[in-house]
């Protein structure tokens, strides 16, 4: 828990454990099966919503691929499909493999996981653009063909959200990739260890995860 709780790469962890390859495959499902408990019961699927003064919060939305492979003349023809949406100023945020890109199912995972009022801020993406006639929410956009923050107001951007896919690909980097059977896994394992950022802090809060989980009867 010590090694895993500093995101320490498999390769430190066998170097000083030398564990057996099913016993860290066992260990690592059950991390995932903890990290996603802990963010239900943290209450922490749902993200946005209003201020105690009222006033709108922010959630940044934008979605990346898993898994790309390329034809012969350079076309994605195989990746899925990430969805992430961010809580601006605060570590909350969500991750979820979707089967497509439609407008259907990114506001579906909208309407489930972001509370009414909020400020949704995304990519000029033509789906996207449906966002506009969903009462509930208030749609600013970037253009990130351009760049990550809005020309006409600096307090418009989707840095978060960017800083969140960095942190994804880091830690897909040091654990050398998953498959698409455990990515739901590795989401959740990712979105928790951003909420809990302090590292020393953070082992002391999966442990309790972990016995939440895991309850001995």
């Amino acid at each position: 828990m010590f090694f895993w709780s500093r995101e320490d790469s498999q390769t430190i962890l066998s170097s000083y454990l030398n564990p057996n390859k099913n016993t860290v495959s066992l260990w690592s499902h059950n991390c995932h099966i903890a990290c996603q408990d802990a963010l239900t019961m943290d209450s922490n699927s749902q993200i946005g919503g209003l201020n105690p003064d009222r006033t709108p919060k922010t959630v940044e939305i934008d979605e990346f691929h898993f898994f790309k492979r390329k034809n012969n003349v350079g076309r994605i023809i195989d990746a899925q499909c990430v969805f992430g949406m961010i809580e601006s100023g605060t570590r909350k945020g969500l991750l979820f493999s979707v089967p497509d890109r439609t407008a259907d199912t990114l506001l579906c995972m909208i309407s489930d996981h972001v509370l009414p009022g909020t400020i949704i801020i995304s990519d000029k993406w033509r789906y996207y653009v449906a966002l506009r006639d969903v009462p509930d929410y208030t749609d600013l956009t970037v253009n990130h063909s351009l760049n990550f923050v809005s020309s006409d107001d600096p307090m418009v951007h989707t840095k978060n959200i960017e800083n969140l896919w960095l942190h994804v690909k880091r830690r897909f980097k040091i654990q050398y990739g998953t498959t698409r059977d455990m990515l739901d896994g590795f989401l959740c394992e990712t979105m928790y260890k951003s909420l809990y950022a302090d590292k020393p802090k953070r082992l002391n809060r999966f442990l309790i995860s972990l016995a939440e989980t895991f309850q001995l009867n």
